[in-house]
């Protein structure tokens, strides 16, 4: 409909001009019916807008206007080799990231202070997310940080935030392989699970690498970003974001890695859970070869909402809740099987409430503050056991 509307304004105005011309045969009359006929059509585009934001009226305008301005969110993130893609550093607004392209703006340095404990956080958009009102370091890692910091009365503990929007285990161990080992980190904390179930294992025609879901795509912004965004002309404004929605499109995060929609009309099985297991099991491995300790966070969200995830076709959407459900406890159970088949610490967090989620994935304000506490809760034991390892060392490597 919102392209109809958009094509039929368009039509109208070159049609009024056609017949202003016709009946004047003067381009100047031409010229200033047009100009009435924009005037008319911006006065009657403020009504509305002002209806909707003073008077409560549904309509889309305003959210338009806003998309409009945003940049598109792939500028955020740029193309690996391996991880297929990464954090853009030093990135602004709503996916900020630091000089080395993790989330946030607190900068940090490869080479490791020696009185240090750095914690490095793997996982997709619910690590990363940061709470924009509250500043691009409102991450719950970035918070949890801070009441760690605050408890020990000192800034020894630093965390790096290596979490990506749409990331599944595969892109988070091919990015802590290749990048995040060098960082030299004492914690790997593993938040992983939503993205494996629902942009993954819940797809038609499922293989072991993912290869079903992600593609490599040329990394290059689609042109009609480039047009120029006139704001004291809301109709163009509205006309730019209704072409951008048609021809950019594809240059969104998820449209750049993969091919959405997808289809989702095959039963649960536990071969896909297995696979998921897999892939913690490897990332656990490595971290454990490079003598960092590994924490899984079992994950959490609105588990009563009846989530139904976007971007899938082929079922009902009840039945899509409802498999979506299945494959996200049945990968929790398997981060459960892990921690104790691999002796490492699991954190239950235990479950949140609706009013900590801002669409019942992501943690909003609220959610943020609580997830960070409840972590630093359970994570501040094994601070202390490594503040007091470093200081056995630094005692011993003094000693004549």
């Amino acid at each position: 409909m919102k392209k109809i509307i958009a094509i039929l304004s368009i039509f109208g105005i070159a049609s009024c001009g056609i017949l202003a011309y016709i009946k004047t045969q003067s381009f100047i009359g031409v010229l200033i019916y047009e100009a009435l006929l924009l005037f008319f059509t911006e006065i009657v585009l403020r009504v509305f807008i002002v209806a909707e934001l003073k008077l409560g009226w549904k309509g889309r305008i305003t959210s338009r206007l806003r998309q409009n301005f945003k940049e598109p969110k792939m500028l955020a993130f740029q193309e690996h080799p391996y991880a297929l893609y990464v954090k853009t550093p030093n990135s602004e607004g709503l996916y900020p990231s630091n000089n080395m392209g993790y989330v946030g703006k607190r900068p940090i340095s490869v080479e490791k202070p020696g009185n240090i404990i750095r914690i490095y956080s793997i996982g997709g958009s619910t690590i990363a997310m940061v709470d924009p009102a509250q500043g691009p370091n409102s991450h719950w890692p970035a918070k949890m940080q801070d009441l760690l910091n605050k408890k020990l009365g000192n800034n020894i503990v630093e965390v790096v935030n290596a979490g990506s929007s749409a990331y599944t285990t595969a892109e988070s161990f091919s990015e802590f392989v290749f990048r995040g080992i060098d960082l030299k980190a004492d914690i790997l904390l593993i938040h992983s699970n939503v993205n494996d179930a629902w942009t993954a294992q819940m797809i038609d025609g499922f293989k072991s690498d993912y290869s079903h879901v992600r593609v490599q795509k040329p990394w290059k912004l689609n042109r009609v970003y480039s047009l120029p965004n006139l704001n004291f002309l809301i109709s163009y404004q509205l006309i730019r974001h209704e072409i951008i929605e048609r021809f950019g499109k594809s240059n969104t995060l998820i449209h750049q890695i993969s091919n959405p929609r997808w289809k989702s009309t095959q039963n649960f099985t536990g071969e896909r859970v297995r696979i998921f297991k897999r892939n913690i099991r490897n990332t656990i491995a490595v971290a454990q070869i490079n003598s960092v300790k590994p924490i899984i966070i079992r994950w959490e969200f609105d588990w009563d909402s009846g989530w139904v995830p976007p971007y899938l076709d082929g079922s009902p959407k009840d039945a899509l809740a409802r498999k979506f459900i299945q494959y996200a406890k049945a990968n929790n159970d398997a981060l459960e099987e892990l921690a104790e088949e691999c002796n490492i610490p699991l954190i239950e967090l235990g479950d949140f409430r609706s009013d900590c989620f801002s669409d019942h994935i992501h943690f909003n304000a609220k959610g943020l503050n609580e997830i960070a506490y409840r972590v630093s809760c359970n994570i501040y034991p094994f601070i202390e056991q490594l503040i007091e390892k470093n200081e056995r060392v630094h005692y011993t490597s003094k000693k004549p």
